[in-house]
């Protein structure tokens, strides 16, 4: 199910486990992705939110000389 791209949720549905945690602790080693790649991730989501203040900084500051 993995492999065929069914979410954890839908898996620990299906299995009958009481809690997702409990899917996710049993078959967590076999979801793709990696601690570099989630690391990856992560880091390229505070740099759009950097960018993103940073724009909001520059039109505030336009904004504060017209």
């Amino acid at each position: 199910m993995i492999a065929a791209g069914v979410g954890p949720k839908h898996i620990s549905d299906y299995m009958g486990h009481a809690t997702i945690a409990e899917t996710l602790d049993t078959y967590g080693h076999l979801i793709p992705g990696s601690e570099e790649e989630a690391a990856g991730m992560l880091d390229a989501y505070y740099q759009r939110k950097r960018e993103e203040a940073a724009n909001i900084l520059r039109a505030v500051e336009v904004a504060g000389r017209t």
